[in-house]
């Protein structure tokens, strides 16, 4: 058995599990009704995101803490493009949030560096 790490850089937010509706039927769901909102992930992106990603368990061997919002550029990109594109990122991942907690966010999104947890 190994456990595996990946680093991650996702605009979003970090949330207990327990705080998510019906999280267990969502999630045995596949995030289905994610599916619009990865599809214009990818397109933004210029990569496939799928609806997992939008709702992402940090540490899949302990805890409950799921990683919501939208992946971050995984590839070289300029300041000036990369701060261009990430106000368009942000206002996707507050979509992404109130899919997912079904209420508007108190603050943020916030640009979080954190490890996957496998």
């Amino acid at each position: 058995m190994s456990v595996e790490h990946e680093s991650m850089l996702t605009v979003g937010w970090r949330v207990d599990q327990d705080e998510i509706p019906d999280f267990e039927e969502r999630w045995d769901d596949e995030w289905a009704e994610l599916e619009g909102l990865a599809e214009e992930a990818s397109e933004l992106l210029g990569k496939d995101v799928w609806q997992g990603e939008l709702c992402e368990d940090e540490n899949s061997w302990y805890g409950d803490t799921r990683i919501v919002g939208v992946p971050m550029y995984d590839h070289e990109i300029p300041i000036d493009e990369c701060n261009e594109r990430l106000l368009g990122l942000a206002e996707l991942a507050e979509k992404v949030y109130v899919q997912v907690m079904r209420k508007e966010p108190e603050d943020g999104p916030c640009l979080m560096s954190w490890t996957r947890v496998f």
